[in-house]
């Protein structure tokens, strides 16, 4: 008989809270013998889940920033758990080096898809560009003869062969291609969705490169296990390395991080390390020794998490106080002017707009979006943003920037991206009205709570004061303009501000209640506006203002 897909145990939280000055807490994995957690991901419902082999069983773990867990059984024993991500279809997908690619569903459904190569060793999985899943297929026992597999979320599998055979690390870059490593043959690669691969050697010999991740600054960084440094790759190919303080400190996972820098496990060295896009490492010593720091991921609460399988413990380091990053003068309107204020040019000469992608729309407060700048600290393009006064309160008005190949990523859940009539293009040449708009009512004088009073016109009672309005590239000629449709999204009631003061920095955090998550998209305004149509969509913007 097969085992039942879900044993559920809810766990009081074992880890106590962060008390002022303690950077790191630690969340003991409850088991019957050993636990050994791996690999560990942000969920789309705000919980973090872990992938575990224990005296138990394989064991796919839900745990709450407040430490409280619930374990999933794995039917296949042993399964021999590796990666796990977040896919598009609002589940979680893990690789089984048994061979089977694995989806949980956030309620604990766990489903098993076996890969058509016999010998094949799943191992890495990140969500692609296409709406798939791919994952890596080290060979252990055939040279070269490794694979990339692709996986849609129904469960159709491709594979595509590989000059390597052990891969490790995969991930999605901004170039709509996919990345991955390759310890056997020294080789950073690239692979098209079509399967056209390209591989880039690591200067360092005997790099041991692990796993990899899309960085803030538009390359990709990954980890060097053997060459002990961490990399850095552009979407050209073109590779920077920088050594980690600690000797042997065998860095393996890699994450970026909501405050512009990287952050990596140190397995040997047993250490959270963190890298500014520039290259500057800094090292946080993790209380328990020996604990063999190996996945990580940041979390729902915007800190560190990472999986400790010699401790047998979740790690939490906080990184909301930091030193302080590359400022810029401050962006603050003036209520004795009547004009809006613009911040002059020089202040970010090179700054390119990233609007993070959203996740499955109707999961929970899932849709994740932000105002980040390329790692550079300078979080809001300055010569790009224009606080406006208005008698409504204040409109942060955000005019991306272009430069190489950069796409403008729409402030949009992929729902509403589906009820547009045209593409939004890479920015070339972009005209004045590249524009996203973001109304909200006396932002920067704003306490926590519920904002939002009514901003459109009576006969749009659904409308609040906390909207998107967007352009859309209606005739594809890459660039903004009046001959292009515009848009606004729109929520019901219910918009909840949080406002948080650091030394360096003011983050607004904004998020749709979830009694009330429906979404409407709105052509025009006004009478004569026309709905193109209403979807759920919980949505959480993040604005960072630099002090």
């Amino acid at each position: 008989m097969r085992l039942a897909c879900a044993l559920l145990l809810l766990l009081a939280p074992l880890g106590a809270a962060p008390v002022a000055g303690q950077v790191f807490s630690e969340f003991p994995v409850p088991s019957n013998g050993r636990a050994y957690p791996w690999r560990i991901t942000a969920g789309p419902d705000g919980n973090l889940w872990f992938t575990v082999s224990s005296t138990d069983g394989p064991l796919v773990v839900r745990m709450t920033p407040e430490g409280v867990m619930t374990k999933f059984a794995v039917p296949t024993v042993p399964a021999d758990l590796n990666q796990i991500t977040t896919g598009p279809d609002g589940n979680l997908w893990f690789t089984e080096a048994v061979g089977r690619i694995g989806r949980v569903t956030t309620s604990g459904s766990i489903a098993e898809f076996p890969i058509p190569t016999a010998n094949g060793r799943p191992d890495g999985i990140a969500a692609g560009p296409d709406g798939a899943l791919w994952f890596t297929e080290p060979n252990f026992t055939e040279p070269n003869t490794g694979k990339i597999g692709r996986i849609t979320t129904s469960g159709a599998i491709t594979e595509f062969p590989i000059p390597g055979s052990s891969s490790p690390g995969i991930a999605s870059g901004p170039d709509g291609g996919i990345w991955f490593t390759d310890r056997g043959t020294n080789n950073i690669g690239r692979i098209t969705t079509s399967g056209a691969i390209t591989n880039f050697p690591i200067p360092t010999p005997f790099s041991g490169p692990v796993l990899i991740t899309a960085g803030p600054d538009g390359a990709l960084w990954f980890t060097e296990d053997g060459g002990n440094k961490i990399g850095r790759i552009t979407t050209s190919g073109e590779i920077t390395e920088f050594p980690i303080p600690t000797p042997g400190s065998h860095p393996y996972g890699i994450v970026a991080g909501l405050d512009g820098n990287l952050y990596f496990s140190e397995s040997v060295g047993g250490k959270i390390g963190r890298i500014t896009t520039s290259g500057t490492i800094t090292e946080f010593p993790i209380p328990t020794p020996a604990s063999d720091p190996e996945g990580i991921a940041w979390g729902p609460d915007g800190a560190i998490w990472f999986a400790e399988p010699n401790a047998g413990k979740i790690g939490r380091l906080s990184i909301e106080r930091l030193p302080p990053v590359e400022r810029l003068p401050p962006v603050r309107p003036s209520h004795h002017e009547s004009r809006p204020r613009v911040l002059p040019p020089r202040n970010s000469p090179t700054a390119d707009l990233y609007l993070a992608p959203s996740t499955p729309q109707c999961s929970g407060l899932t849709e994740v979006t932000g105002i980040y700048q390329d790692g550079r600290g300078t979080y809001l393009p300055g010569d790009s943003v224009v606080w406006a006064e208005t008698p409504n309160g204040i409109d942060l008005r955000i005019k991306p920037l272009c430069s190489g190949n950069r796409r403008l990523n729409a402030l949009l859940p992929s729902a509403a991206m589906a009820l547009l009539t045209g593409p939004i293009n890479p920015c070339q040449d972009s005209g004045s009205l590249n524009t996203i708009q973001l109304k909200v009512p006396d932002l920067q004088e704003a306490p926590t709570g519920v904002v939002g009073k009514p901003s459109l016109p009576p006969d749009y009672p659904k409308a609040e004061s906390v909207y998107f309005y967007f352009l859309v590239d209606s005739n594809h000629d890459g660039r903004f303009d009046s001959r292009d449709d515009g848009y606004n999204l729109v929520w019901q009631s219910g918009i909840y501000l949080t406002r948080t003061e650091y030394f360096d920095r003011t983050v607004y955090e904004l998020t749709t209640d979830l009694t009330s998550p429906n979404a409407e998209l709105l052509q025009g305004i006004g009478n004569g506006g026309s709905s193109k149509g209403v979807f759920c969509v919980p949505l959480r913007l993040t604005v960072t203002q630099l002090k």
